[in-house]
Order: C-alpha cells, then sequence, then structure tokens
C-alpha cells in the first residue's frame, strides 16, 4: 500500500476551470489531484462551453475572475477548451489592470490547437 500522500493545502488553493476538464466524463482526473492536493483543489463552477459558436469570452470569464479574487489561488489548471479561458486570463493579465492574476501558476493540459 501506497503511504498517504503529504499536506499540500498550505501550499495554497488549486483552481480547476471545469470546461475541458471532464468533471463528468473523466471524473479519474479530479480524483487524481484531490489525492495529491486534498482540500487545496477548488472546482471552479460549471461555466459555458467557449467553443460554442454564440459564446461571449468577455461575459464569460467574469465569473471565473470572481473565483479567482474570491479564493486567491496559487495555481490554475485546465485543460482541452478551458484552455480558451486561460488565453484570456493571460490577454487581460498582459493588458494589464489584473494584478491579482499575476504571480499564479498556471498549468494547461491538452490545450487547445489555436494556441
Amino acid at each position: 500500500r501506497a503511504p498517504a500522500p503529504p499536506d499540500r493545502s498550505s501550499a495554497g488553493k488549486v483552481l480547476v476551470i471545469a470546461p475541458g476538464f471532464g468533471f463528468m466524463a473523466t471524473p479519474a482526473q479530479l480524483r487524481t489531484l484531490v489525492r495529491a492536493y486534498g482540500s487545496a483543489v477548488i472546482c471552479s463552477n460549471q461555466h459555458a462551453n467557449p467553443e460554442e459558436a454564440d459564446f461571449d469570452m468577455s461575459a464569460g470569464i467574469l465569473p471565473i475572475l470572481h473565483e479567482i479574487k474570491h479564493h486567491k489561488p496559487k495555481a490554475i489548471l485546465c485543460a482541452s477548451k478551458g484552455s480558451l479561458y486561460m488565453r484570456e486570463l493571460w490577454r487581460l493579465m498582459e493588458a494589464g489592470g489584473h494584478h491579482h492574476l499575476k504571480g499564479i501558476g498556471y498549468l494547461m493540459i491538452n490545450a487547445h490547437p489555436s494556441l
């Protein structure tokens, strides 16, 4: 039997962006994170699919920005179509005025082909 994972909750929170990460389709991915980081894992609410034809990123990113301000994660993780949200976070950071986005680690798994 493998030893219990170390307590990493003091290292800060990890915000996982829902679209593309497969909370429903591949729950093992989330279970792996929770086993490794425990209560430090914060799952974003189920946000709109940014690949939908009528999706408006300027409105769609607002709930994620709220979650970032509320939870103050040390890292943000996304996969697949969630990478479109990540790209918008980076764009906002580059544009300035979103200083709370700096100092956060960003990780994309299975990044969108347009990146």
